[in-house]
């Protein structure tokens, strides 16, 4: 703590990831933040065109704890497919255990959706980009738990370069990476009913051939939020090169 005290008394500029990260740091000594968004890789993250058909799937990536909001998914999306069989929901996690993981996949059990929610367990970066080019939504919609948020949530970009949107939440990190209605969705946290309607949306515009919007709009975002636009901005608004 000493040296962070003395550390922050000192500098000149401090670079926050996220606009809800800025505001949540306490900025005891007032010093002058920036907000810079996190960039994508868009030589690993991208669409690969029509060589792979997208199916009617969702995917979560992230690990299966508290703040990444994985129940609220399965809660939302067993509202979902109490109506459409054919839908699926992909999960890549990587950690499974503990009693949060637990629960989740005995809400996955109880309500018999072993059929159409699919855990892939840890997959490579490869493989995730494949799952990501044949879904149709990214879904990840974090929670506020105490002191821990969500300061950014670079998948959601990752997912937008490989030309889906992505459902995240309000009052987080989110709000920087996530263009409400253009490349995904931000719900209110643990708002079910909201992430319902958000799933349901995506789904109808598949279904209904008006994807392609999402597609482009997407893929739009990734593109001006890559890593050489974090490093120009990072020049000009911090090293003012």
């Amino acid at each position: 703590k000493f040296l962070y005290r003395k550390s922050l008394k000192n500098v000149n500029k401090i670079v926050s990831i996220s606009e809800y990260t800025a505001k949540r740091f306490n900025n005891i000594y007032g010093q002058d933040i920036s907000t810079i968004s996190l960039g994508v890789d868009l030589n690993n993250f991208k669409y690969y065109g029509i060589s792979l058909a997208r199916e009617r799937a969702f995917v979560y990536l992230g690990f299966i704890k508290p703040r990444k909001g994985l129940i609220y998914a399965l809660e939302a999306f067993k509202n979902i497919m109490s109506k459409d069989d054919s839908v699926l929901l992909y999960i890549i996690a990587g950690e499974s255990n503990g009693k949060y993981a637990d629960a989740c996949f005995n809400y996955i059990k109880k309500n018999k959706m072993n059929k159409q929610v699919v855990f892939l367990g840890k997959l490579d970066k490869n493989e995730v980009i494949e799952i990501f080019n044949k879904s149709i939504c990214n879904i990840l919609p974090s929670v506020n738990e105490g002191a821990a948020f969500e300061g950014f949530g670079l998948i959601h970009l990752e997912a937008n370069a490989c030309g889906i949107p992505s459902i995240g939440s309000l009052d987080c990190g989110n709000e920087s990476a996530i263009i409400n209605g253009k490349t995904g969705f931000l719900c209110k946290q643990r708002d079910v009913s909201s992430i319902q309607k958000s799933m349901e949306s995506i789904l109808r515009d598949f279904d209904n051939k008006n994807f392609e919007v999402w597609q482009k709009e997407s893929m739009l975002h990734a593109k001006q939020n890559d890593w050489k636009h974090y490093f120009n901005r990072m020049k000009t608004t911090v090293y003012e090169i």
